[in-house]
């Protein structure tokens, strides 16, 4: 490689390096500035025309995530019913391997529906 091209490619990984060092030296204040905009339901960030109520947008993504954990759930309990009469119905068709497979997946979901039920 040429002087210049090194020269080049240290200018290009300067900015990333300095800006990863920045967030690492100043991830405690950082987070803390973010947990005070999401925690309070006042928080609120401008930038520009564009104002933000940071608050309610965590709140909304919180209840976002748990409206598809819900499907999820829902989903795996739909899934373990279809895992279920597949065994009862058409297990015979299956070589054992498959069988033994079969019953594996559907003892694993049974088991971490269960989990899920508990908490």
């Amino acid at each position: 490689m040429t002087e210049s091209t090194l020269k080049i490619i240290s200018l290009v990984l300067s900015w990333p390096v300095a800006a990863v060092v920045i967030v690492l030296f100043l991830r405690k204040p950082i987070m803390k500035v973010v947990e005070r905009f999401i925690g309070g339901q006042s928080g609120k960030a401008k930038i520009g025309p564009i104002e933000v109520e940071l608050g309610q947008l965590a709140d909304d993504g919180k209840k976002a995530i748990q409206q598809l954990n819900d499907i999820n759930h829902i989903v795996a309990r739909s899934r373990l019913i279809e895992l279920e009469i597949t065994m009862m119905t058409l297990s015979h068709a299956f070589s054992t391997k498959h069988q033994k497979d079969l019953e594996k997946v559907t003892l694993e979901l049974k088991e971490k529906l269960n989990e899920l039920d508990e908490k």
